[in-house]
Protein backbone atom coordinates (compact mmCIF):
# COMPACT_ATOMS: atom_id res chain seq x y z
CA UNK A 1 0.00 0.00 0.00
CA UNK A 2 3.12 2.54 0.64
CA UNK A 3 3.82 2.27 -2.88
CA UNK A 4 0.78 3.88 -4.49
CA UNK A 5 0.70 6.94 -1.76
CA UNK A 6 2.97 9.94 -3.52
CA UNK A 7 4.74 10.96 -0.78
CA UNK A 8 8.64 10.95 -0.89
CA UNK A 9 8.92 11.16 2.79
CA UNK A 10 7.24 7.49 3.03
CA UNK A 11 9.46 5.56 0.74
CA UNK A 12 11.82 3.34 2.63
CA UNK A 13 9.32 2.77 5.22
CA UNK A 14 8.76 -0.85 6.35
CA UNK A 15 5.50 -1.46 8.10
CA UNK A 16 6.71 -4.69 10.71
CA UNK A 17 3.14 -5.52 12.14
CA UNK A 18 -0.73 -4.40 12.48
CA UNK A 19 -2.54 -5.18 15.88
CA UNK A 20 -6.76 -5.12 15.40
CA UNK A 21 -8.56 -4.59 18.15
CA UNK A 22 -10.88 -6.95 19.92
CA UNK A 23 -13.67 -5.09 18.00
CA UNK A 24 -12.11 -4.61 14.84
CA UNK A 25 -12.77 -0.75 14.69
CA UNK A 26 -9.09 0.47 15.36
CA UNK A 27 -5.98 -1.19 14.11
CA UNK A 28 -2.52 -0.33 15.00
CA UNK A 29 -0.06 0.00 12.59
CA UNK A 30 3.75 -0.11 13.52
CA UNK A 31 6.50 0.88 11.49
CA UNK A 32 10.13 1.19 10.81
CA UNK A 33 12.23 4.02 9.33
CA UNK A 34 16.05 4.00 7.88
CA UNK A 35 16.80 7.33 9.03
CA UNK A 36 15.57 8.35 13.32
CA UNK A 37 16.21 12.25 12.62
CA UNK A 38 12.72 12.14 10.67
CA UNK A 39 10.60 10.31 13.13
CA UNK A 40 8.59 13.40 13.64
CA UNK A 41 7.96 14.05 10.08
CA UNK A 42 7.23 10.64 9.53
CA UNK A 43 4.59 10.57 12.51
CA UNK A 44 2.80 13.63 10.72
CA UNK A 45 2.98 12.11 7.11
CA UNK A 46 1.22 8.96 8.56
CA UNK A 47 -1.70 11.00 10.00
CA UNK A 48 -1.85 13.16 6.90
CA UNK A 49 -2.17 9.64 4.98
CA UNK A 50 -4.20 7.62 7.36
CA UNK A 51 -7.97 8.73 5.17
CA UNK A 52 -6.25 7.53 2.34
CA UNK A 53 -5.05 4.01 3.64
CA UNK A 54 -8.40 3.79 5.13
CA UNK A 55 -10.33 4.27 1.33
CA UNK A 56 -7.52 2.13 0.21
CA UNK A 57 -8.91 -0.66 2.63
CA UNK A 58 -12.70 0.38 2.03
CA UNK A 59 -11.72 -1.92 -1.38
CA UNK A 60 -11.53 -5.14 0.90
CA UNK A 61 -15.13 -5.20 1.88
CA UNK A 62 -14.74 -5.41 5.73
CA UNK A 63 -16.88 -5.53 8.48
CA UNK A 64 -15.90 -2.26 9.88
CA UNK A 65 -13.17 -0.47 8.87
CA UNK A 66 -10.68 0.25 11.03
CA UNK A 67 -9.68 3.57 12.90
CA UNK A 68 -5.56 3.66 11.78
CA UNK A 69 -2.70 4.64 14.15
CA UNK A 70 0.64 4.86 13.66
CA UNK A 71 3.77 3.91 15.81
CA UNK A 72 7.13 4.16 14.85
CA UNK A 73 8.34 0.02 16.01
CA UNK A 74 11.17 0.42 18.95
CA UNK A 75 10.61 -3.16 20.15
CA UNK A 76 12.50 -4.38 16.69
CA UNK A 77 15.25 -1.92 17.45
CA UNK A 78 15.86 -2.82 20.92
CA UNK A 79 15.88 -7.00 19.87
CA UNK A 80 18.08 -6.28 16.95
CA UNK A 81 20.29 -3.79 19.58
CA UNK A 82 20.17 -6.77 22.23
CA UNK A 83 21.10 -9.64 19.51
CA UNK A 84 24.32 -7.28 18.11
CA UNK A 85 25.60 -7.08 21.66
CA UNK A 86 25.21 -10.71 22.24
CA UNK A 87 26.80 -11.02 18.85
CA UNK A 88 29.77 -9.29 19.99
CA UNK A 89 29.81 -10.69 23.19
CA UNK A 90 30.23 -13.93 21.90
CA UNK A 91 33.04 -12.78 19.05
CA UNK A 92 35.11 -11.42 22.38
CA UNK A 93 34.68 -14.58 24.39
CA UNK A 94 37.65 -17.13 24.62
CA UNK A 95 36.85 -21.06 23.09
CA UNK A 96 36.35 -23.30 25.75
CA UNK A 97 39.36 -25.29 26.39
CA UNK A 98 38.71 -28.70 27.38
Amino acid sequence: MLHSIDDPDLRGILLTDVDVSKDLKTASVYYTIPDRSKEKRIDERFKKAAPFFRRKLQKLDLRYLPELKFFLDTKRESVYRVLGSLDEMSKERPPNVL
